[in-house]
């Protein structure tokens, strides 16, 4: 029996033999085809090895295929066994005595940027930023592949405070554009102390709902921006995306009880796979007087959009017939779960005057010296939280709010 193998090697395109695809760069992903012995009906079967093997088990049957040919002219698809992350296997029809040619085929984009579109930015991004969401709408970016090279690139972003710092999403000028890229802040989750620290108005780092871009998606995607963004031709190795290592955020950490003031908590919570919840829950703050608050904490889990707490406007003459519905400690979910809003739960929010919030997993805002939020005696914040779970699996949510207080005399 004749196990032989004249060529293994991958690339963007068609590979002609001589590590290039059609005028591109094979990109970097060398594998070795190793013998596995014979099927029952004695096909040729074969694993991969090298360090390809994590990009095979990720990307095979999403637009790669390994061929097989016995005169570099004729080529069939080699069956995929099996893909994990520990092997994968091929299985060959074709008569197991004549010596083969493999190679691979991708049948996404060539480009760099095709692959960032259909294998990143797809898949991670372009759920929430499609037409018509409320993401969407707030961003004003829309990354679904029809649309996402001209949304990303020479665009300016729609946060203030971003467009304020002369950031933009992605810019055309090689590495002066990589400090500049907006994109790039936000998905660089290695850096979250940096963004969250440095830059607290520019919301949350993204994708949110589901885990971090890999490291190799990251590296990919800043050689990209390096190389001046181009929409054609192979700028970046597609084997830096056998990395499937990624950042591992910090354990969720609930805050300490102010000293002098109140903690309110949220949660733990349920977030169903797949779904965003946002509801709202009114809670009192047993405050028989008055009280004063000069300094402002939120802690929250990863995953949330944004948490504010709302005074609650009783000075509508329709406010008697809402009352009722400000039940303290019950949650009021906006979303029902055939993903309509409760038309309850939207009323409630025309009593709503904003007291203090955040995008960010944390905010801690103190105010000047001799400055203060005063709070009327037997009030409440009707408290609202927005999780995004993206993933397949269920999440929860929890968040912390500390309302520390000094005496009026202070003030």
């Amino acid at each position: 029996m004749v196990f032989a193998v004249g060529m293994a090697m991958a690339g963007p395109g068609h590979d002609d033999g001589d590590g290039h695809a059609d005028g591109h760069d094979d990109g970097g992903l060398e594998f070795a085809l190793k013998p596995k012995g014979l099927g029952q009906a004695g096909q040729f079967q074969f694993s991969v090895d090298g360090p390809a093997v994590n990009y095979f088990a990720r990307f095979l049957s999403e637009g790669f295929h390994v061929e097989s040919s016995t005169d570099l002219k004729q080529w069939h698809d080699v069956e995929l066994l099996k893909a994990t992350d520990e092997e994968t296997v091929f299985q060959d029809e074709g008569e197991s005595t004549k010596s083969r040619f493999y190679r691979v085929r991708y049948e996404g984009g060539t480009s760099t940027w095709g692959i960032i579109r259909d294998r990143i930015l797809g898949p991670n991004c372009a759920g929430c930023h499609s037409e018509g969401t409320a993401f969407a709408r707030q961003s004003k970016l829309i990354l679904t592949p029809d649309a996402a090279y001209g949304q990303l690139v020479n665009r300016k972003p729609a946060n203030t405070y971003a467009l304020e710092d002369g950031l933009e999403l992605v810019g055309t000028e090689g590495l002066a554009s990589v400090g500049k890229s907006f994109l790039w802040e936000k998905i660089n989750t290695a850096e979250q102390q940096h963004f969250y620290d440095d830059h607290p108005g520019y919301g949350s780092l993204m994708p949110l709902g589901m885990d971090p871009l890999t490291d190799g998606e990251l590296k990919y995607i800043l050689q990209w921006i390096l190389e001046g963004a181009p929409e054609h031709g192979a700028v970046a190795k597609v084997v830096d995306l056998a990395n499937l290592e990624r950042y591992a955020p910090p354990p969720f950490t609930p805050l300490a009880k102010p000293d002098s003031g109140i903690q309110l908590h949220v949660g733990p919570f349920d977030v169903p796979a797949n779904f965003e919840r946002e509801f709202f829950m009114y809670k009192n703050l047993n405050n028989p007087k008055p009280i004063y608050v000069n300094h402002v904490q939120i802690e929250m889990k990863p995953g949330s959009h944004h948490f504010i707490g709302y005074l609650i406007d009783s000075s509508s003459a329709l406010f008697p017939l809402a009352k009722r519905l400000f039940v303290p400690d019950k949650i009021r979910d906006l979303h029902l779960p055939d993903g309509a809003d409760d038309p309850l739960v939207l009323a409630t929010m025309a009593f709503h005057d904003f007291f203090a919030g955040t995008q960010t997993p944390r905010l801690d805002y103190e105010f000047p010296e001799g400055v203060a939020l005063k709070l009327p005696a037997r009030t409440g914040l009707d408290l609202n939280t927005h999780y995004v779970n993206r993933s397949g699996e269920p999440s929860s949510g929890e968040v912390y709010m500390n309302l520390h207080t000094v005496d009026s005399s202070a003030v």
